[in-house]
């Protein structure tokens, strides 16, 4: 982490590192639990993930120094708060806490502004299987702020086309399934109609940020048969528990990973 950000400001140090390590005390860290769930996919990994790519997307757009640090916190704090409390959704629950911690470290209000717009940036609607069906939208991408906005909402699905996609996607069933991170499903049910949503998701999906496409979607294709196989190895009943599911998915990481 400390490569990735070692030219930040002493002040985005101190929010990203808070924001963190909040995720990792509420949701875990993919190996320890958190205070509030441990969940799969919703954890410290997913924040690093988001953070990181938030980073790279807008050191590729040339972006200010100062707007890629805010992109940062903004990718780091997206999910800092996965509960809807009352009518306030997550999304705005994690600006507010941002918020509150940015104040706390002296940044103004038109720096809150842009963390503010880019976690909004993540809102999405999802379907009955808890597969994305729409994104943001109505953002103005030819500013600064709407850049740093459209990087996070992008980063948030960085890792649909990465070596490790198919892993993260099953534990993202799984979190959807309501288990914790040290748990597999007992069978496959429901497996097959995610799969199917999976594949028309990798199929179709394009990234708000156009750059994104070029940055992460490498493996696109190969992503998509390969989850179109597992569909038809499962439609076949070719599958028999969730151990040939890990081996699957490891078996396409060592593939791809370089």
């Amino acid at each position: 982490i400390v490569m990735i950000f070692h030219d930040f400001s002493p002040q985005a140090h101190q929010v990203i590192y808070t924001t963190l390590a909040e995720v990792a005390y509420r949701y875990g860290d993919g190996k320890k639990a958190g205070f509030i769930a441990s969940y799969p996919y919703h954890n410290l990994s997913h924040a690093l993930s988001v953070m990181e790519g938030s980073i790279e997307l807008t050191r590729h757009l040339n972006l200010s120094q100062a707007a890629i640090e805010l992109a940062a916190m903004s990718g780091a704090a997206h999910d800092v708060i996965r509960e809807r409390i009352g009518d306030t959704t997550p999304e705005q629950a994690s600006a507010a806490w941002l918020h509150d911690v940015m104040k706390s470290y002296d940044y103004g209000d038109d720096d809150i502004s842009v963390t503010t717009e880019a976690i909004l940036a993540t809102t999405a609607s999802v379907d009955e299987h808890g597969m994305l069906i729409a994104q943001t939208h109505a953002i103005d991408s030819d500013s600064e702020t709407g850049k740093v906005a459209l990087s996070v909402a992008s980063a948030d699905l960085w890792s649909l086309y990465k070596p490790d996609g198919m892993r993260i996607a099953h534990n993202y069933f799984i979190e959807l399934k309501g288990l914790s991170g040290s748990e597999v499903p007992i069978s496959l049910d429901g497996l097959r109609e995610f799969e199917a949503s999976e594949v028309a998701l990798l199929r179709d999906y394009c990234f708000p940020l156009a750059a994104a496409e070029k940055l992460s979607s490498t493996y696109r294709e190969d992503a998509v048969a390969q989850h179109a196989y597992l569909l038809t190895l499962l439609e076949e009943g070719r599958l028999a528990d969730w151990q040939e599911i890990e081996r699957f998915d490891t078996t396409y990481y060592r593939r791809h990973a370089s």
